[in-house]
């Protein structure tokens, strides 16, 4: 039987301020990581602004890329 396959994905950022890391799970890493550096974030991540992607990980599913971090 054919399913649909949606890529989930682990990504690394860095803030461009402190030099800090970040590390979380997506399944779409432009758009989180325009989230990330959105002056309507209210995560975490808004105090370390901005944010340059660094490194991906391309999983089968999400239970992989949690398995990851």
């Amino acid at each position: 039987m054919g399913g649909f396959f949606m890529a989930e994905y682990v990504y690394i950022l860095q803030s461009e301020k402190t030099g800090g890391y970040y590390i979380g799970q997506t399944d779409d890493i432009e758009k989180r990581l325009m989230q990330h550096n959105s002056i309507d974030n209210v995560e975490y991540t808004k105090r370390d602004q901005p944010w340059a992607l660094i490194k991906t990980f391309q999983c089968d599913c999400r239970l992989q890329a949690r398995r990851i971090f």
